[in-house]
């Protein structure tokens, strides 16, 4: 089953209004209730200590009536109507009446006098009659002061929850309101951050949340688009190749077998780069001595280089790298690789590695200011009859990246400076 928060609000309120209205409803009868019976029990008391009063003192009938009228008439709540029955028609009263007595004994009485309706007690007393009675308008308005001081808390109450739902409602609903009508609204190419204007902080985290997995996801879609054109460009060329020579009445086997060799590296190349894309190296990540990794690596590219007629020194210093080894190794043999490509003979290539990190420089052909720009760009590619140059600077961008670290292409005037920089350890 299925519900909007605002439905849920609304029956809040309402709620909120019938349990103050039932509230009221029943202060009010059991006031009336406790009123009445208190208002009772003082009449009995009353009637008893007057019937005993009367009984014990000798007054006279004028006396006793002067009595009652200067103490008890009065026109305002505590007005009482006090009527003292001696035998059935002879009466002593604080008001100037002579009803006759209805019925003897003790008990509730009520009695209609001066256009008004009396309630009160009767109390038999010998042959003595004590009848103490009070209006009913005058007692309605004690009952009504009584009530209006309880409900005012009440009331209050009430109103002051409809006016949290009402915030509520303008605080939180409408801004979730808003966050998912922008979220039914998206395409799944629709990756751009949410915007709900608030001040409710439980709604900004909820926003800046969705944001934060949804600049995730963009950035894995990315990736993928990244790997995808990496694998379309990098597979084409030697695809191609041997598909003209598998295709040819007289295939040369060799430039088949070169193409296979090209292959395979372009797909080991790309396996690397999958994994980097993954991001699972960061938890494998430990302190890599670079000097004493590259101390093993390059004596084996200065027979490489020496074969191309290139001259090929290093000078390497203690450089310290919370990394991962391989990845490290991969990214120097990468750039050695393409400087072993593109240099022609009798030129020079250098690694200098320092305690921020390693530059490779070579005196080479270089490259001009707008294609080393252009280098600094994910998905870009200088060559595609290489054998994976774009490829191999997209698994050095990766893998730089995943280290923290700063990759740049310089002028070395002549030539290419590819300079490195890691963030410190420790």
């Amino acid at each position: 089953m299925t519900f909007k928060l605002t439905h849920l609000a609304l029956l809040l309120g309402l709620t909120i209004v019938l349990s103050s209205l039932l509230g009221i409803v029943a202060t009010y009868r059991a006031a009336d209730n406790e009123f009445k019976e208190v208002l009772q029990a003082d009449l009995k008391h009353q009637s008893q200590l007057l019937a005993m009063l009367a009984s014990k003192t000798t007054f006279t009938g004028n006396q006793l009536e002067q009595l009652l009228q200067q103490n008890l008439r009065s026109e305002n709540e505590d007005t009482l109507w006090v009527n003292l029955y001696q035998g059935d028609k002879d009466v002593t009263s604080n008001l100037d009446h002579h009803l006759p007595l209805k019925h003897k004994g003790s008990g509730p009485v009520s009695r209609y006098f001066q256009q008004h309706l009396w309630h009160g007690y009767q109390l038999q007393h010998g042959d003595l009659v004590v009848q103490l009675l009070r209006r009913d308008d005058l007692s309605q308005q004690i009952l009504r002061d009584v009530t209006k001081a309880i409900l005012s808390p009440v009331l209050l109450g009430g109103s002051i929850s409809l006016v949290l739902l009402v915030l509520l409602l303008s605080l939180f609903l409408k801004p979730l309101t808003r966050l998912a009508q922008q979220l039914e609204k998206r395409s799944a190419m629709d990756l751009t951050p949410l915007n709900v204007n608030t001040s409710a902080e439980e709604i900004r985290t909820l926003e800046n949340t969705l944001n934060q997995l949804i600049l995730g996801v963009d950035e894995v879609l990315n990736r993928e688009r990244r790997f995808a054109s990496s694998v379309a460009h990098e597979l084409r060329t030697p695809l191609t190749t041997l598909k003209i020579e598998l295709a040819s009445p007289d295939p040369d086997l060799a430039a088949i077998r070169q193409e296979s060799d090209r292959l395979a590296r372009v797909v080991e190349q790309l396996l690397t780069l999958a994994r980097i894309e993954r991001g699972h190296w960061q938890q494998r990540f430990k302190t890599v001595d670079l000097g004493e990794q590259l101390s093993t690596l390059l004596p084996r590219y200065q027979a490489r280089f020496g074969d191309k007629a290139i001259a090929f020194n290093w000078k390497l210093a203690p450089c310290l790298v919370n990394g991962d080894a391989t990845l490290l190794q991969v990214l120097v043999d990468n750039l050695l690789q393409n400087a072993l490509r593109y240099c022609p003979a009798q030129s020079q290539v250098q690694l200098h590695l320092n305690g921020q990190g390693f530059a490779v420089i070579d005196n080479g052909p270089g490259l001009s200011a707008s294609q080393r720009q252009d280098m600094a760009k994910p998905a870009e590619y200088l060559d595609n009859k290489s054998e994976g140059l774009g490829l191999g600077l997209s698994i050095c961008r990766q893998i730089v990246e995943v280290h923290q670290g700063v990759i740049t292409f310089e002028d070395a005037k002549p030539g290419l400076r590819v300079k490195v920089s890691f963030k410190a350890e420790g």
